[in-house]
């Protein structure tokens, strides 16, 4: 009886097959909830200011299917409506808060106008190109809250 030697003619394709199918295979597998590669991704979105993805990842990390009521106020608190002069003290805060809450080490950040003038506005110039393209005004009393 004679023993069948291997051959290599359907090793290449198989080979190219796994090879194409294991990317899929692995990222089918959901994250399990309090995944390291969930926090990456929270972290990260955080850091790219979208907060609805923030608000996704931090779902999916704690399991929970509503969000809770400091991730509302740390979502609201990046609303334009609240980018106006006289709101930097709450927002600060619900920022941090949020912050807080998703275990990162905010700190609060004080910005004073300090001086003989009567005048406290605080604010600063956009430019482009060399020239004032707009200015933002960030306080009309002298002090600014921000968290870093």
């Amino acid at each position: 009886m004679r023993v069948p030697t291997p051959s290599l003619r359907g090793v290449r394709p198989a080979l190219l097959l796994l090879l194409c199918l294991l990317p899929w295979g692995c990222s089918a597998i959901p994250p399990a909830p309090g995944d390291d590669s969930i926090r990456a991704r929270l972290k990260a979105c955080l850091l790219a200011g979208d907060m609805a993805c923030v608000v996704d990842q931090y779902l999916v990390l704690q399991d929970i299917g509503r969000m809770p009521g400091w991730l509302v106020a740390f979502q609201n608190a990046f609303a334009i409506t609240n980018r106006k002069a006289g709101e930097c003290e709450k927002v600060a805060r619900l920022v941090h808060q949020g912050l807080v809450k998703l275990g990162e080490r905010p700190e609060f950040i004080r910005f004073s106008v300090s001086g003989p003038s009567p005048v406290r506005v605080l604010g600063f110039d956009e430019t482009a190109q060399g020239m004032v393209v707009k200015t933002h005004q960030v306080s009309t009393t002298g002090v600014h809250v921000a968290i870093h």
